[in-house]
């Protein structure tokens, strides 16, 4: 897959877009606004779906699951990605990402060769992978 075709997206950045929060970054927001405009693809690993859950769930009683869930399901141009034993093995090589789910994230931005749109300090700084921001 192109990394200008496709973007891999964290947690609280789906979040914000989809909900028009004014935290994305410029860059974000540009890159969020193709796909908006459907020129390039979304994916969306498998735990940030769980994090979506969690933190609505726990902490945004402003956002209604149900809801957010069928947005992504609607949109043509998001694309879920599992987590397979391959993606666990991706997993090892990346010890510099403290959180897991961090290298889960980062882990299916460097299988698609995809920039990664994200705000975490601790996955820009690691370098292992294009941030957007």
């Amino acid at each position: 897959m192109n990394s200008d075709t496709h973007y891999v997206t964290g947690t609280h950045s789906l979040l914000w877009y989809l909900y028009d929060v004014p935290r994305l970054g410029p860059n974000a927001r540009a890159a969020f606004g193709t796909v908006g405009a459907g020129d390039t693809t979304l994916l969306i690993p498998a735990i940030v779906l769980a994090v979506v859950v969690y933190i609505i769930e726990r902490r945004r009683h402003d956002m209604n699951i149900g809801e957010t869930l069928e947005r992504i399901t609607e949109a043509d141009n998001f694309h879920v990605l599992p987590f397979d034993l391959d993606s666990a093995r991706a997993l090892i090589s990346l010890t510099e990402i403290p959180e897991m789910h961090d290298r889960m994230i980062v882990a299916a931005a460097r299988a698609y060769g995809a920039p990664l749109i994200t705000r975490d300090e601790a996955i820009r700084r690691a370098g292992v992978v294009e941030c957007i921001w």
